[in-house]
């Protein structure tokens, strides 16, 4: 039995669909349908009912759910437990690394450098998945072959929920400039030009999970995050949909507005007023305090080049 497949399993559970957890592990449909039926085939019973509707758990699949919910958490619990007792130079299982991005990090920037490192360590097992920062951190869960790469708005300089976290700790990578992006066709773009208004009377959309981070990591965000026409989206197209109506404003880093905003002629990015305390997205990545160990080490140096050179 591959711990992966349970991986697969447990993930299968929330989103209820073979393309939906194929995408949350990069990987393709037929994958996770071949180890859903590895599973199957080993523990001789039926986990999933296919129908026309959907897919269904069976009572068997259920007790495997269970059971596959113990080994994983149980594995990674007891690695983080052991940790502190490895040889350092043991301490990562040679030829495995695990990245967790957030979907900010989700474009084709990153993918780029992904798609490059994976080509030029073809030796490693290497996963990458969908995660939410949030939900990853209250389980305290992350191994020494992990590493989870997020972002925050603001001063980074802090970090004391996390660090307080005895395993985990965090390296900055880059720190980018936030701006307004706008269509020049909106009431707003002119607003933004002159620097005189209200932040209040703008609708503005941008990422549910650096709007939750701040809260996270025990730092006071700028006070238009809680303004009421703040609207916090996880999908890059929609965002792209309400900001080109003209009827909102997002928020984005310089790099992000050249990737999906600067080939249409009606947008524009207008520059953030310094008097905003959150005018920065800091990338970050976050790994276990004790592995300090290749691949973990080599990926973040290798994304840490990558994000400053693009720095804004």
């Amino acid at each position: 039995m591959r711990t992966e497949h349970l991986e697969y399993l447990l993930d299968l559970y929330e989103t209820l669909s073979l393309s939906k957890t194929a995408n949350n592990f990069f990987t393709s449909h037929q994958v996770i349908n071949n180890a859903i039926k590895s599973l199957e085939s080993e523990f001789n019973v039926q986990i999933l009912n296919r129908t026309h509707r959907g897919i269904h758990f069976t009572k068997a699949g259920l007790l495997i759910y269970n059971y596959a919910k113990e080994v994983v958490s149980g594995k990674q619990k007891l690695l983080n437990n052991l940790s502190p007792y490895c040889n350092i130079t043991n301490s990562v299982q040679k030829g495995t690394l695990n990245i967790y991005i957030i979907p900010r990090y989700n474009n084709t920037f990153f993918m780029n450098f992904y798609n490059l490192y994976c080509n030029k360590n073809k030796s490693l097992s290497i996963s990458l998945k969908n995660c939410h920062l949030i939900s990853f951190l209250e389980n305290n869960i992350i191994d020494s072959q992990s590493v989870i790469l997020a972002t925050l708005l603001g001063n980074p300089n802090y970090g004391e929920s996390f660090m307080s976290q005895n395993y985990l700790s965090y390296t900055i990578l880059a720190d980018h400039l936030l701006g307004f992006c706008v269509s020049t066709k909106s009431k707003y773009f002119s607003m933004l030009q002159s620097s005189n208004y209200n932040i209040t009377d703008i609708p503005i959309v941008t990422f549910a999970y650096s709007a939750e981070e701040p809260s996270l990591f025990n730092t006071s965000p700028s006070y238009y995050l809680f303004n009421k026409s703040y609207y916090l989206i996880n999908n890059f197209d929609l965002q792209k949909k309400m900001i080109k109506s003209g009827k909102y404003v997002g928020i984005y880093t310089q790099l992000e507005f050249n990737l999906f905003f600067k080939s249409d002629p009606n947008m524009a990015f207008v520059d953030m007023p310094s008097f905003f305390g959150g005018s920065k997205l800091s990338y970050i990545a976050l790994y276990n305090k004790n592995s300090h160990q290749q691949p973990v080490d080599d990926v973040i140096s290798l994304l840490k080049q990558y994000y400053q050179a693009k720095q804004q």
